[in-house]
């Protein structure tokens, strides 16, 4: 058994230098449990950030951002990833690994 789990986010991004456009950066961050981010499934069909705790880990508040995407996260036993498509299979498969064990994402 893995002891982290990949989750990939996407970040959707205004760019100065793109004359105001548009872009999508996509990342993977290692986090250990509990993540603190709030997360809501949005009418667009994704699992989107919705807040950060004051209590989250430094990573989280310096990497993610409100309105970034939860786009897919490591299975519980091997390294597949499986697409996120409800804020129920995000917290399914974080729940599945224990407190403070390192979470991918």
């Amino acid at each position: 058994i893995s002891s982290t789990m990949d989750f990939e986010f996407r970040s959707l991004t205004t760019s100065e230098e793109v004359n105001g456009a548009e872009s999508i950066k996509t990342f993977e961050l290692s986090l250990s449990r509990p993540i603190g981010i709030n997360v809501e499934d949005t009418d667009d069909g994704y699992v989107t950030i919705m807040g950060i705790s004051d209590k989250a880990a430094p990573v989280v508040k310096d990497t993610l951002r409100v309105g970034d995407r939860v786009i897919s996260v490591e299975s519980s036993v091997g390294s597949q990833m499986w697409d996120v498509y409800s804020t129920d299979g995000l917290t399914s498969a974080v729940t599945s690994r224990l407190p403070g064990q390192p979470v991918k994402i």
